[in-house]
């Protein structure tokens, strides 16, 4: 947020505070978005199906990982592993070469965002 727009900050916090703390919020984020709350200590029974339990489950336990999807170089999952997979999956390259195609890219990528 901002300094220059207090209104603005205090309607995200309103926001987020209904998001997470309201019963009707919920209810629209489970049931009309089909999403599962991203937050700890949420009632499973509330949840639609099943599938969406195991999600909650395994999300929410000791066990689980950050992804870390957002730590990518700009562009990299469009231009470079998406790309660099399907033309695997069509047999115009190998496993061996895709591994080292998206490694090489990688780093090149991030060499060059991160201004090095």
């Amino acid at each position: 947020m901002t300094k220059d727009h207090p209104s603005h900050e205090k309607a995200a916090k309103d926001f987020i505070n209904w998001m997470y703390n309201s019963r009707e919020a919920q209810d629209v984020i489970i049931n009309e978005m089909r999403f599962v709350p991203a937050t700890k200590d949420f009632n499973i029974k509330r949840l639609p199906d099943d599938v969406s339990k195991e999600i909650y489950e395994v999300g929410t336990s000791k066990d689980a990982v950050t992804p870390i999807h957002k730590q990518y170089p700009n562009g990299f999952a469009n231009e470079v592993i998406g790309p660099m997979v399907q033309r695997y999956l069509v047999g115009k390259t190998t496993w061996e070469n895709l591994k080292k195609v998206i490694s090489n890219q990688y780093k090149q990528l991030k060499t060059v965002q991160s201004g090095q």
